[in-house]
C-alpha cells in the first residue's frame, strides 16, 4: 500500500454501453465502454472519474482473454484530487 492510500481507498467501477466489434485481426476485439469510477478516502474525501475507455482485447485458444491496449478519455479537463491511485 503506498503512502498516499493511507486509509485505503474504497473504489467503486460501474461500466455502461458496452460496444464490441471485430478487428482486422483474428480474435482481437475493440471494446468501448462508458464508466464511472467512485473513490472515497477517509470521512470526506470523494472523488469521480467520469470518461470513455477503449481496450483491445484477444481471444485465447483456452477461450481466456487477454488485455492488449487500453486507452482511458476522462471527461473532466483537470484532475482535482490530491492523489492518483487508482486503475482505470
Amino acid at each position: 500500500m503506498a503512502w498516499a492510500e493511507e486509509p485505503p481507498s474504497r473504489t467503486r467501477h460501474l461500466i455502461s454501453n458496452c460496444q464490441i466489434s471485430e478487428t482486422d485481426i483474428p480474435n482481437v476485439f475493440a471494446v468501448r465502454v462508458n464508466y464511472l469510477l467512485y473513490r472515497a478516502q477517509k470521512e470526506r474525501d470523494e472523488t469521480f472519474y467520469v470518461g470513455t475507455r477503449f481496450d483491445k482485447v484477444r481471444r485465447l485458444e483456452d477461450d481466456n482473454w487477454r488485455l492488449l491496449e487500453r486507452d482511458i478519455v476522462l471527461d473532466q479537463a483537470v484532475i482535482t484530487s490530491h492523489n492518483l491511485s487508482v486503475l482505470f
